[in-house]
């Protein structure tokens, strides 16, 4: 079932998705959606899609009836992008664990950095007296990425296998509206993954022409948000409570970030 964001599960899910997905359809190995993704699932497993053109959610299930996958494509809007403006991936982890809080019994394990779609990704773990698994996100744009597992304790091994190449495979492709989480518009200067001088910036275009990503620096990574001025963008990152102004002008082939008086320069 669908809510306004994908990353707020119900908890009836976790105690009827076997059912729901009873009369599914057998699941293609790469499965590719408009909303700008392209995912492998695991051979022979069952899948069954909910959602609209803004959003949606996909329950893939094991032909054993142990578990499955479940993954989430949406908005990042309210609560959870105030979070991530504020503290990143990280600042999501608290939001994200609401997908499982009310669980009887549910207890949260590790959280872990990762990587999906080529992009920083986080995650948590948790367990519950009859269930466990994990959840891994990202942003790309103004859009929120999940990809999380349910499973039976005993085979929960091979279902975080089936995650865990489920989230290695995460693609991001063109097809998404307006550009955004798929790369934005084609041709745009700003719109990609660009490093230089101990500096990577990372920008999507988002459907109201702004643009939203990510600026690492050494081994921290900030939420980047810029606006078109000029021939260039004028933007902020965010570092805990402060916030920090940048400028990116064209140089060349190259682009030169510049703020609090030092100038970086960023190539593809």
């Amino acid at each position: 079932m669908i809510r306004p964001s994908p990353i707020r599960l119900a908890t009836a899910l976790f105690a009827t998705i076997l059912l729901a997905l009873a009369g599914a359809v057998a699941a293609q190995t790469t499965y590719e959606h408009g909303l700008g993704f392209r995912i492998d699932l695991p051979s022979g497993w069952i899948v069954d899609e909910d959602g609209n053109d803004q959003e949606v959610m996909l329950f893939v299930l094991s032909p054993e009836n142990d578990g499955g996958l479940i993954i989430a494509v949406g908005p990042l809007e309210g609560g959870d992008r105030d979070a991530y403006l504020s503290g990143g991936l990280e600042g999501l982890i608290e939001p994200a664990f609401a997908l499982v809080a009310e669980i009887p019994g549910v207890q949260r394990g590790d959280v872990f950095a990762a990587t999906m779609g080529g992009r920083d990704a986080a995650g948590f773990a948790y367990q519950a007296g009859s269930v466990g698994g994990r959840f891994v996100f990202t942003v790309s744009g103004e859009q929120i990425y999940v990809v999380g597992s349910l499973a039976d304790p005993a085979p929960s091994a091979t279902i975080d296998a089936a995650l865990q190449a489920s989230v290695a495979s995460f693609t991001l492709t063109n097809a998404s509206p307006a550009g955004g989480a798929g790369g934005g518009a084609a041709g745009d200067p700003f719109v990609g993954t660009f490093r230089g001088d101990g500096v990577t910036l990372a920008l999507d275009r988002a459907p109201d022409g702004s643009y939203v990503g990510t600026l690492t620096h050494g081994a921290s990574t900030y939420p980047a948000t810029a606006t078109p001025s000029g021939n260039g963008l004028i933007g902020r990152f965010v570092v805990g409570s402060d916030a920090f102004d940048f400028e990116l002008t064209m140089a060349g082939d190259s682009l030169v970030l510049s703020t609090g008086g030092t100038r970086y320069s960023l190539g593809r």
